[in-house]
């Protein structure tokens, strides 16, 4: 996984080629898709397989306003069918956009999605990182969420992809843990690299909890709250009310 991981990252500057579209409106996207990904009862990993794939089209490919939404439904519909055993169905999708698009351009988008990216979605994304380090390092469950939080908040930040799925997984780990003895002012949640079998620096680390850390802050200043608000839940262990 370690080896061949930053094959499916897209370039952590492409929002800068787009002419119509602006790094704030995909923030709303992925935003909005964390409200419906959690109403559908959906699985962690298909919501960052959906954000990988809308990063890299958007990479490829000039998008106009009208198209951002669609490419979002698009992209979840053609994860869901990879990821899900009970995947969703068309019209559930048509519901969700208020039938701002028809099936036909659903289903053209998807296919315009897959030849662009070579029909191969693929991706260990730092979700799955994490699961892995979980086994690996023995973190408690609070720790688990806090991380996961972490690295939820970093899907609204294009510029994140910048930081390979691994290390993601490791900084989060790592912000939670310093979010936790924060909160219960001590020294109990320890962190050491060698925990987690990666070779990632000291540095490498910080410099990607870093911003983990800028994004957790900034959030509570932005409009957009679904993620805070499902982390708010008991089935979460209320993690996003640690770090506020």
């Amino acid at each position: 996984m370690l080896l061949t991981e930053n094959k499916w990252n897209p370039n952590p500057t492409y929002m800068s080629s787009q002419v119509k579209i602006e790094e704030t409106i995909r923030s709303t996207l992925v935003d909005w898709l964390i409200q419906i990904h959690y109403n559908f009862k959906l699985l962690p990993e298909t919501l960052f397989l959906t954000v990988n794939v809308i990063d890299r089209y958007f990479s490829l490919t000039q998008i106009t306003k009208r198209e951002v939404q669609l490419v979002g439904i698009s992209a979840l519909l053609i994860v869901t069918k990879y990821e899900e055993i009970y995947p969703p169905i068309l019209k559930d999708f048509i519901y969700i956009t208020e039938n701002e698009y028809t099936a036909e351009e659903i289903l053209d988008m998807e296919k315009k999605i897959l030849f662009s990216l070579d029909f191969d979605i693929n991706l260990c994304s730092s979700f799955r990182f994490l699961e892995r380090f979980n086994k690996l390092g023995k973190i408690c469950s609070v720790t688990f969420y806090l991380a996961q939080y972490m690295l939820e908040l970093g899907l609204l930040d294009s510029k994140m992809s910048q930081f390979d799925q691994s290390l993601q997984a490791v900084a989060a780990i790592y912000m939670a843990k310093k979010y936790l003895n924060l909160h219960n002012g001590s020294q109990d949640s320890q962190f050491s690299l060698s925990d987690y079998g990666v070779s990632w620096s000291s540095d490498q680390v910080k410099s990607c909890a870093k911003c983990f850390n800028q994004l957790a802050t900034l959030i509570y200043k932005s409009k957009l709250q679904n993620i805070v608000k499902k982390f708010s839940n008991s089935q979460y262990f209320k993690v996003s009310k640690i770090v506020n």
